[in-house]
Protein backbone atom coordinates (compact mmCIF):
# COMPACT_ATOMS: atom_id res chain seq x y z
CA UNK A 1 0.00 0.00 0.00
CA UNK A 2 1.54 3.45 -1.25
CA UNK A 3 2.01 5.49 1.97
CA UNK A 4 2.09 9.21 1.83
CA UNK A 5 5.91 11.45 1.98
CA UNK A 6 7.03 11.94 5.35
CA UNK A 7 6.51 15.05 6.67
CA UNK A 8 9.28 16.70 6.84
CA UNK A 9 9.05 15.96 3.03
CA UNK A 10 5.76 17.25 2.31
CA UNK A 11 6.52 20.64 4.08
CA UNK A 12 8.69 21.04 0.58
CA UNK A 13 6.04 20.49 -1.85
CA UNK A 14 3.29 23.37 -2.53
CA UNK A 15 -0.11 21.69 -3.82
CA UNK A 16 -2.14 23.26 -6.32
CA UNK A 17 -4.66 25.67 -3.97
CA UNK A 18 -8.10 24.10 -3.59
CA UNK A 19 -11.00 26.39 -4.64
CA UNK A 20 -14.92 26.83 -4.52
CA UNK A 21 -17.03 28.59 -6.05
CA UNK A 22 -19.72 30.38 -4.62
CA UNK A 23 -23.16 29.32 -5.92
CA UNK A 24 -24.71 33.15 -5.94
CA UNK A 25 -22.09 35.35 -7.45
CA UNK A 26 -19.80 32.70 -8.74
CA UNK A 27 -16.62 34.29 -6.84
CA UNK A 28 -14.11 31.69 -6.82
CA UNK A 29 -11.77 31.23 -3.48
CA UNK A 30 -8.97 29.69 -2.03
CA UNK A 31 -10.11 27.20 0.72
CA UNK A 32 -7.21 24.96 0.97
CA UNK A 33 -6.86 26.09 4.80
CA UNK A 34 -10.30 24.37 5.57
CA UNK A 35 -10.85 21.60 7.06
CA UNK A 36 -12.69 18.86 4.43
CA UNK A 37 -16.59 18.66 4.35
CA UNK A 38 -16.76 22.12 6.41
CA UNK A 39 -19.09 25.38 5.62
CA UNK A 40 -17.57 28.94 4.52
CA UNK A 41 -18.79 32.45 3.96
CA UNK A 42 -18.26 33.64 0.23
CA UNK A 43 -16.04 36.48 1.17
CA UNK A 44 -18.23 38.24 -1.39
CA UNK A 45 -21.49 38.13 -1.20
CA UNK A 46 -21.25 36.23 2.65
CA UNK A 47 -23.37 32.85 1.00
CA UNK A 48 -22.27 29.88 2.68
CA UNK A 49 -21.45 26.98 0.79
CA UNK A 50 -20.18 23.73 1.15
CA UNK A 51 -16.09 23.46 0.93
CA UNK A 52 -13.64 20.85 -0.19
CA UNK A 53 -16.73 17.86 -0.11
CA UNK A 54 -14.06 16.04 -2.89
CA UNK A 55 -10.79 14.45 -1.59
CA UNK A 56 -8.58 13.61 -4.57
CA UNK A 57 -11.09 11.62 -6.11
CA UNK A 58 -13.35 11.07 -2.82
CA UNK A 59 -16.39 12.53 -3.31
CA UNK A 60 -17.84 13.15 0.30
CA UNK A 61 -21.04 12.92 1.15
CA UNK A 62 -21.89 12.96 5.05
CA UNK A 63 -20.13 12.57 8.20
CA UNK A 64 -20.72 9.17 9.60
CA UNK A 65 -18.16 9.44 12.91
CA UNK A 66 -16.00 11.69 15.27
CA UNK A 67 -13.54 11.11 17.76
CA UNK A 68 -10.88 12.05 19.36
CA UNK A 69 -8.22 11.96 16.69
CA UNK A 70 -10.15 11.93 13.34
CA UNK A 71 -13.71 12.51 11.53
CA UNK A 72 -14.87 9.49 9.57
CA UNK A 73 -16.94 10.05 6.10
CA UNK A 74 -19.05 8.48 3.80
CA UNK A 75 -17.20 8.81 0.56
CA UNK A 76 -17.53 7.33 -3.19
CA UNK A 77 -14.65 6.50 -4.50
CA UNK A 78 -15.24 7.56 -8.05
CA UNK A 79 -12.45 5.70 -9.91
CA UNK A 80 -13.90 2.52 -8.86
CA UNK A 81 -17.45 3.36 -8.48
CA UNK A 82 -17.70 2.70 -4.50
CA UNK A 83 -19.04 3.99 -1.05
CA UNK A 84 -16.04 4.15 1.22
CA UNK A 85 -15.21 5.20 4.75
CA UNK A 86 -12.56 8.36 4.89
CA UNK A 87 -11.09 8.70 7.80
CA UNK A 88 -9.37 12.00 8.03
CA UNK A 89 -6.71 13.38 10.82
CA UNK A 90 -8.25 16.34 12.69
CA UNK A 91 -6.22 19.63 11.32
CA UNK A 92 -4.75 20.09 14.69
CA UNK A 93 -2.65 17.51 14.28
CA UNK A 94 -1.57 17.27 11.03
CA UNK A 95 1.83 18.84 12.02
CA UNK A 96 2.35 16.63 15.37
CA UNK A 97 4.48 13.90 14.62
CA UNK A 98 3.58 11.61 16.89
CA UNK A 99 -0.23 11.42 15.84
CA UNK A 100 1.27 11.39 12.40
CA UNK A 101 3.12 8.36 12.73
CA UNK A 102 0.11 6.35 14.73
CA UNK A 103 -2.51 7.32 12.02
CA UNK A 104 0.20 5.89 9.41
CA UNK A 105 0.94 3.00 11.71
CA UNK A 106 -2.96 2.48 12.25
CA UNK A 107 -3.01 1.90 8.31
CA UNK A 108 -0.35 -0.24 7.58
CA UNK A 109 -0.70 -2.70 10.48
CA UNK A 110 -4.62 -2.77 9.55
CA UNK A 111 -4.28 -3.00 5.65
CA UNK A 112 -0.95 -5.90 6.84
CA UNK A 113 -3.43 -9.03 7.27
CA UNK A 114 -7.24 -9.52 6.22
CA UNK A 115 -10.33 -11.20 8.21
CA UNK A 116 -13.99 -11.05 7.80
CA UNK A 117 -14.01 -9.38 11.24
CA UNK A 118 -11.51 -6.93 10.62
CA UNK A 119 -12.60 -3.33 8.33
CA UNK A 120 -10.30 -3.61 5.37
CA UNK A 121 -7.64 -0.68 4.66
CA UNK A 122 -7.91 0.16 1.20
CA UNK A 123 -5.37 3.20 0.92
CA UNK A 124 -3.59 6.42 2.68
CA UNK A 125 -2.72 9.56 1.34
CA UNK A 126 -2.78 13.61 1.80
CA UNK A 127 -5.05 15.94 0.31
CA UNK A 128 -3.43 19.08 1.23
CA UNK A 129 -1.73 18.78 4.21
CA UNK A 130 -4.94 16.46 5.38
CA UNK A 131 -3.75 12.80 6.05
CA UNK A 132 -6.50 10.00 5.40
CA UNK A 133 -7.33 6.60 5.57
CA UNK A 134 -9.76 4.76 2.59
CA UNK A 135 -11.76 2.34 4.46
CA UNK A 136 -14.43 -0.33 3.83
CA UNK A 137 -17.72 1.29 5.00
CA UNK A 138 -19.26 -0.50 7.61
CA UNK A 139 -22.99 0.84 7.34
CA UNK A 140 -24.91 -0.23 10.87
CA UNK A 141 -23.20 1.54 13.41
CA UNK A 142 -21.22 0.22 16.56
CA UNK A 143 -22.01 -1.45 19.42
CA UNK A 144 -21.93 1.58 21.53
CA UNK A 145 -24.64 3.28 19.70
CA UNK A 146 -26.36 -0.24 19.50
CA UNK A 147 -26.42 -0.41 23.61
CA UNK A 148 -27.14 3.48 23.45
CA UNK A 149 -30.00 2.51 21.55
CA UNK A 150 -31.26 -0.45 23.23
CA UNK A 151 -29.81 -1.18 25.80
CA UNK A 152 -29.27 -4.19 27.12
CA UNK A 153 -28.37 -6.97 24.43
CA UNK A 154 -29.45 -10.34 24.16
CA UNK A 155 -27.16 -13.15 25.55
CA UNK A 156 -27.17 -15.23 22.23
CA UNK A 157 -26.64 -11.70 19.88
CA UNK A 158 -23.87 -10.64 22.78
CA UNK A 159 -21.78 -14.06 22.17
CA UNK A 160 -22.32 -14.13 18.57
CA UNK A 161 -20.45 -10.38 18.73
CA UNK A 162 -17.97 -11.49 20.96
CA UNK A 163 -17.09 -14.61 19.63
CA UNK A 164 -16.38 -12.76 16.12
CA UNK A 165 -14.76 -9.87 17.88
CA UNK A 166 -12.63 -12.64 19.09
CA UNK A 167 -11.82 -13.88 16.26
CA UNK A 168 -10.67 -10.85 14.50
CA UNK A 169 -8.33 -10.35 17.65
CA UNK A 170 -7.44 -13.99 17.18
CA UNK A 171 -6.17 -13.36 13.53
CA UNK A 172 -4.85 -9.99 14.51
CA UNK A 173 -2.36 -11.89 16.78
CA UNK A 174 -1.24 -14.64 14.46
CA UNK A 175 -0.17 -11.65 12.50
CA UNK A 176 1.93 -10.66 15.48
CA UNK A 177 -0.42 -7.83 16.69
CA UNK A 178 -2.47 -6.93 20.01
CA UNK A 179 -4.62 -4.27 19.56
CA UNK A 180 -5.03 -2.40 22.85
CA UNK A 181 -8.09 -0.89 22.83
CA UNK A 182 -11.12 -3.14 22.11
CA UNK A 183 -14.12 -1.65 23.27
CA UNK A 184 -17.76 -0.98 21.78
CA UNK A 185 -16.88 1.78 19.71
CA UNK A 186 -14.50 0.10 17.74
CA UNK A 187 -16.84 -2.85 16.97
CA UNK A 188 -18.72 -2.25 13.71
CA UNK A 189 -22.02 -3.91 13.03
CA UNK A 190 -21.71 -5.25 9.02
CA UNK A 191 -24.67 -4.81 6.87
CA UNK A 192 -25.50 -8.79 7.79
CA UNK A 193 -25.25 -6.94 11.68
CA UNK A 194 -22.06 -9.33 11.93
CA UNK A 195 -19.02 -7.68 14.03
CA UNK A 196 -16.12 -5.85 12.08
CA UNK A 197 -13.06 -5.38 14.33
CA UNK A 198 -11.59 -1.07 13.61
CA UNK A 199 -9.12 1.17 14.70
CA UNK A 200 -5.48 -0.11 15.25
CA UNK A 201 -4.34 2.75 16.09
CA UNK A 202 -2.58 1.92 19.01
CA UNK A 203 -1.88 -1.19 18.08
CA UNK A 204 1.25 -3.06 18.53
CA UNK A 205 3.64 -5.74 16.94
CA UNK A 206 4.17 -7.55 20.34
CA UNK A 207 7.49 -8.98 18.87
CA UNK A 208 9.29 -6.12 18.24
CA UNK A 209 8.00 -3.11 19.79
CA UNK A 210 7.09 -2.27 23.02
CA UNK A 211 5.15 1.03 24.59
CA UNK A 212 7.78 3.27 26.92
CA UNK A 213 5.07 6.20 26.58
CA UNK A 214 4.42 6.92 30.25
CA UNK A 215 0.74 8.35 28.58
CA UNK A 216 -2.26 5.50 28.82
CA UNK A 217 -4.47 6.09 25.69
CA UNK A 218 -7.15 3.74 26.35
CA UNK A 219 -10.72 4.01 26.93
CA UNK A 220 -10.77 3.51 31.23
CA UNK A 221 -13.71 1.14 31.16
CA UNK A 222 -11.98 -1.03 29.09
CA UNK A 223 -8.50 -0.86 29.65
CA UNK A 224 -6.59 -3.89 31.56
CA UNK A 225 -5.52 -3.60 35.38
CA UNK A 226 -1.81 -4.42 34.08
CA UNK A 227 -1.58 -1.67 31.51
CA UNK A 228 -3.25 0.86 34.11
CA UNK A 229 0.11 -0.73 36.81
CA UNK A 230 2.43 -0.52 33.48
CA UNK A 231 3.50 -4.13 33.99
CA UNK A 232 3.11 -4.95 30.20
CA UNK A 233 0.32 -5.75 28.01
CA UNK A 234 0.12 -9.51 26.20
CA UNK A 235 -3.36 -10.84 24.14
CA UNK A 236 -4.73 -11.72 27.38
CA UNK A 237 -5.11 -7.56 27.85
CA UNK A 238 -7.12 -7.51 24.82
CA UNK A 239 -9.38 -10.08 26.43
CA UNK A 240 -10.05 -8.28 29.08
CA UNK A 241 -11.28 -5.62 27.38
CA UNK A 242 -13.25 -7.91 25.15
CA UNK A 243 -14.83 -9.50 28.78
CA UNK A 244 -15.99 -5.69 29.64
CA UNK A 245 -17.22 -4.92 26.47
CA UNK A 246 -19.14 -8.40 26.71
CA UNK A 247 -20.41 -7.16 30.37
CA UNK A 248 -21.51 -3.63 29.07
CA UNK A 249 -23.67 -5.25 26.29
CA UNK A 250 -24.97 -7.78 28.38
CA UNK A 251 -25.63 -5.42 31.86
CA UNK A 252 -25.91 -2.10 30.29
CA UNK A 253 -23.49 0.03 31.38
CA UNK A 254 -19.68 -0.52 32.06
CA UNK A 255 -18.56 -2.75 35.10
CA UNK A 256 -17.85 0.46 37.38
CA UNK A 257 -19.14 4.20 37.09
CA UNK A 258 -15.66 5.73 38.89
CA UNK A 259 -15.06 9.15 36.95
CA UNK A 260 -11.35 9.90 37.91
CA UNK A 261 -7.63 11.14 35.82
CA UNK A 262 -6.04 8.85 38.49
CA UNK A 263 -4.57 5.45 37.20
CA UNK A 264 -4.58 4.38 40.96
CA UNK A 265 -8.22 4.74 41.16
CA UNK A 266 -8.95 3.53 38.20
CA UNK A 267 -6.80 0.39 38.85
CA UNK A 268 -8.53 0.18 42.55
CA UNK A 269 -11.86 0.25 41.01
CA UNK A 270 -10.98 -2.93 38.51
CA UNK A 271 -9.46 -5.46 41.65
CA UNK A 272 -12.84 -5.51 42.93
CA UNK A 273 -15.17 -6.24 40.61
CA UNK A 274 -18.67 -7.23 41.47
CA UNK A 275 -19.54 -10.79 40.05
CA UNK A 276 -21.55 -10.66 36.94
CA UNK A 277 -24.13 -12.63 38.07
CA UNK A 278 -24.99 -10.21 40.98
CA UNK A 279 -26.20 -7.76 38.22
CA UNK A 280 -28.35 -9.37 35.47
CA UNK A 281 -30.67 -12.07 35.34
CA UNK A 282 -30.83 -11.92 31.70
CA UNK A 283 -27.60 -13.91 31.17
CA UNK A 284 -26.99 -17.79 32.07
CA UNK A 285 -24.39 -18.64 35.18
CA UNK A 286 -21.96 -19.92 32.44
CA UNK A 287 -21.75 -16.53 30.78
CA UNK A 288 -21.55 -14.63 33.80
CA UNK A 289 -18.59 -16.81 34.99
CA UNK A 290 -16.84 -16.78 31.80
CA UNK A 291 -17.64 -12.72 31.60
CA UNK A 292 -15.78 -13.13 35.31
CA UNK A 293 -12.47 -14.76 34.30
CA UNK A 294 -12.00 -12.59 30.86
CA UNK A 295 -12.23 -9.67 33.28
CA UNK A 296 -9.75 -11.11 36.31
CA UNK A 297 -7.41 -9.07 37.57
CA UNK A 298 -4.61 -10.96 37.24
CA UNK A 299 -4.17 -12.20 33.25
CA UNK A 300 -2.81 -15.70 34.37
CA UNK A 301 -6.75 -16.35 35.48
CA UNK A 302 -8.21 -15.00 32.48
CA UNK A 303 -8.77 -17.89 29.46
CA UNK A 304 -5.00 -18.38 28.05
CA UNK A 305 -5.34 -17.91 24.34
CA UNK A 306 -8.25 -16.84 21.81
CA UNK A 307 -8.69 -20.78 20.58
CA UNK A 308 -9.89 -21.72 24.53
CA UNK A 309 -11.55 -18.22 24.22
CA UNK A 310 -13.68 -18.91 21.11
CA UNK A 311 -14.06 -22.73 22.17
CA UNK A 312 -16.20 -21.17 25.24
CA UNK A 313 -17.91 -18.95 23.84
Amino acid sequence: MPLPEPAARLATLKAPPALATCSSCTTEFDVSACPPFSIMACPTCGETTRVRDVIQHYEIAREIGRGGMSRVFQAKDSSLDRQVALKVLLDQFNHDDERLKQFEKEAQITASFAHPHVVKVYAIGRDHGDLFIVMELVENGNLDEHIATLGKVPERQALVWAHETAQGLQAAYQNGLIHRDVKPGNILLAQDHSAKLVDFGLALMFQRETDNSEDIWATPFYVSPEKLKGEGEDHRSDIYSLGATLYHLLVGKPSFEVVTGSYEELHAAKTQPAPMKALTTFASRDTCALVDRMMAVNPNDRPPDYEALLTEI
